[in-house]
Parts: structure tokens; sequence; C-alpha cells
């Protein structure tokens, strides 16, 4: 069985070090844990911000994405962050989105962000591990992007843990 760190504890008396296993990119790795531990840094930043401060509207009527609704505040800001990867992780593992509460306490959600970030972190290394970058995800929790019918002709499918990936060709296009 693989580790992910390529060494096998066999006791009493046994350490195997497989030299073939595939490791996770350094640079995806530093990425993805800049981006976490830049979150995590922000959310510990704001456990001494008082609720007002959080509050506050800070860039009246923005809003990053549609179905996130406005980032006036920066505890918007901090709930899209944790949020954003909930929702990610949601798609990838074919559950259904997060439901959209309001912005809970920032104890929360450091709580939410430990576990997004760990499940995070694995859903990249293993998508390296197993050179699953050119993966199709078809996204079934957001609106269609295309207004219009596509016909689609299935050309093969494979089984990635317990859901089956498909690829299809489109045979025809109606406006």
């Amino acid at each position: 069985m693989p580790a992910p760190n390529g060494i096998h504890f066999h006791p009493p008396i046994s350490l195997w070090v497989d030299a073939n296993e595939h490791l996770t990119n350094p640079l995806t790795e530093q990425l993805v844990r800049h981006d976490l531990d830049d979150t995590d840094a922000l959310l510990t930043y704001a456990k001494g911000r008082t609720e007002a401060e959080l509050n506050k509207v800070r860039l009246p009527g923005a809003v990053v994405l549609d179905w996130d609704g406005p980032e006036e505040t920066i505890g918007d800001v901090l709930h899209h962050l944790v949020r954003t990867k909930e929702t990610w992780l949601a798609s990838i593992g074919g559950r259904d989105t997060p439901p959209a509460a309001p912005r809970p306490s920032i104890a929360e959600l450091v709580e939410r962000h430990e576990v997004a970030a760990a499940a995070w972190l694995a859903v990249v290394r293993d998508l390296e591990a197993r050179g699953g970058w050119n993966d199709r995800l078809i996204d079934a929790l957001c609106e269609p992007l295309l207004p219009r019918r596509l016909d689609l002709r299935l050309l093969e499918t494979a089984r990635n843990a317990a859901f089956v990936a498909a690829r299809y060709e489109v045979t025809r296009r109606s406006a």
C-alpha cells in the first residue's frame, strides 16, 4: 500500500523506503500551503478583532463571485475564503454545495478552515500522486455556463474511487 511519504514501518523490525512513490510537486505544495497559511494567519488576526471591526462595511457593493454574495466586510471575506474551499471540496467529492448560512463566528471559521485545509491539501496531493491534473470536473453545483443545448457522444469512462469519470465529444451544438 502506498504511503504519502514513501516510508513504510512494519514492526517489529522492518522499515521500508519506496523510492518509486510519487511525492507532490514542491511548487504546487508551496502554493497550496501558502494559501492555507495566509488564510490561517488572517483568521488568527481576526480573533483579536471586535465584532464591530469584523462587520464594518469597508468596500460597499464589493462582490467577487455573484453566487457567494457581497464581500463588504472583513468577516464576509474570511467567511468566503473558508467557504470557497468547502465548496470546491464538495464539488470534487460529488456532495451538495455547503449551505449559504449567515456568517459564522471567527472561532467556527477557524475550526472549519482546519478541516477544509487538511482535506484540500489531501485532494491536491491525490491529484499529483495519480497524475490527475488533467481530470475534468463536471460541476453540478453551478448554473450551466452555456445557455444552449449540446449533444454529446460518450468516448470513454474511467473509475476514480467511488465515482466514474467520463469523456465526451460534442456532436452538435444548438443555439
